[in-house]
Order: structure tokens, then C-alpha cells, then sequence
């Protein structure tokens, strides 16, 4: 075999460029159609020929899925997860340009599993002495970092599971050296507020009509402006104002 022969895409049939290509198990991949196979399906690597073919096919009339979308509501402010009510199914969005992107838009009846779970980071604040040096408080001081990550597990043929995060920055709150109490995170909105989206997705996600149970009506908070579910007194549970007669 010559060393600078040219080789083509076993898919679409251009020529393979330096980087980018896929090493599927019975063939190669270009860049470009690499590029337009789901992004939670992994890196593909053992994946055959027939398969990243098929998987190509239903990318492509998932375009149509994705333009007859109609979104009832969303959540999240890093990753966004959408919600067609009208016809039971959702979709990751993590661009602005939800066309070039074609994310997957899957039916509740898919999920099997939703959960969520908040990740916790603790970084120590400090202070300058007199002379200028970078040193602890006594007794030491810290502030905790929370980021709040939903896994949905679905059955499709090409992933089990996606995973993604809520909020874009993370959620800090002021603790000490054992952490966070339970009620001082309650008593932040922000932390509350994506404990409740996390929640509130689960409900959605993993309902189903025949179970014979009615979902609460959404409703918008006039002081925080989110759109939720009212608590057992009536109040936002996002901030805690009465939005219900």
C-alpha cells in the first residue's frame, strides 16, 4: 500500500481529510459526517458502517422533528431541556442555532429513569495580611459551589442516557468548615429554584396518562418570574410568594 494513497469516506464517498475521521469497525468516517451523528452516543468507535448509516438516516428526518417543534416550556440556563407537551416529547438544546444543531427530540415514552444530583465544590476565601501575603482566615472560611445535573435514561438504539447541567454559573452560598446547613440552602433562591426545574422535569418526564394522576397547572410568579407549580399553600416554591387565591 502506497504511504500517501488517498483514501475516501466509506459513507459519503469524499476524501478523508488529516484529522477529524472516525475509525469505525469495518470502515472510516470523514469529519463532516462524524459531525452529524448524535452527540450522546459516545465517540462511535465500535460502531459498524451499516449502523452509523442507519444512524445518519434518522439524524436527518429528525431535522423535520426538530422545525415542527412547539415549545410549551424550557429549563435550564446553561444546557436548556424543551418540552412539547402538545406531543409528548423534548429535546436538548446547548447552541442558538437549534437548526444547524438538530438536537434529538425524543418521546417521554422513551425515558425510563430521571434524576437529578447537586454537585458540591468548597474553596477556602482568603485574605492579605499586613504585609501583603495571601493568607487563611482564622478560624478558617469558605464559600460551597453547587451545579445541579440532570441524567435522563431512555431505551433507543443509539444511547441509554443523557446527562446534562441546569444552570451556567455555579449556585455559591457561604458555609463553614462542615458545609452548607439544610436551611440556609433552602433559603437561597437560586439554589431552590433549580431544585424545583430538576424536580418539575422528573414529574414531566416519567408521568404517564394511564396512571390516572392529574399534574398540577403551572402558574407564573409575579414577584420571581418563574413559571410553577404552587406549593400545598398556594406559594411559589421558587420564593415563597403567594400566587394562588
Amino acid at each position: 500500500m502506497a504511504l500517501f494513497e488517498k483514501k475516501t469516506c466509506d459513507i459519503c464517498g469524499n476524501k478523508l481529510g488529516l484529522s477529524g475521521r472516525l475509525k469505525a469497525a469495518d470502515g472510516i468516517v470523514c469529519k463532516s459526517c462524524a459531525a452529524r451523528l448524535s452527540p450522546w452516543a459516545g465517540d462511535q468507535k465500535g460502531a459498524t458502517l451499516y449502523e452509523l448509516r442507519r444512524q445518519l438516516v434518522h439524524r436527518e428526518a429528525n431535522r423535520q422533528l426538530v422545525a415542527d417543534f412547539d415549545t410549551s416550556r424550557s429549563y435550564g440556563d446553561k444546557d436548556r431541556i424543551c418540552m412539547d407537551a402538545g406531543r409528548r416529547q423534548f429535546m436538548i438544546v446547548r447552541t442558538d442555532n437549534v437548526t444547524l444543531e438538530n438536537p434529538d427530540v425524543i418521546p417521554y415514552d422513551k425515558v425510563t429513569d430521571c434524576f437529578y444530583t447537586v454537585e458540591e465544590d468548597r474553596v477556602e476565601d482568603l485574605q492579605k495580611d499586613e504585609r501583603g501575603k495571601t493568607v487563611s482566615f482564622d478560624p478558617p472560611q469558605f464559600h460551597y459551589l453547587f451545579d445541579f445535573v440532570v441524567t435522563i435514561n431512555v431505551r433507543d438504539q443509539d444511547f441509554d442516557s443523557l446527562t446534562f447541567r441546569l444552570n451556567r454559573d455555579s449556585v455559591s452560598i457561604p458555609g463553614g468548615d462542615a458545609g452548607v446547613p439544610a436551611s440556609e440552602r433552602d433559603a437561597n433562591m437560586d439554589y431552590r429554584r433549580y431544585v424545583h426545574a430538576a424536580e418539575e422535569i422528573d414529574g414531566i418526564l416519567t408521568f404517564r396518562p394511564d396512571q390516572g394522576t392529574v399534574q398540577a397547572p403551572l402558574m407564573a410568579c409575579p414577584s420571581c418570574g418563574g413559571v410553577v407549580t404552587p406549593d400545598a399553600a398556594g406559594c411559589c416554591p421558587s420564593c415563597g410568594t403567594q400566587i394562588t387565591e
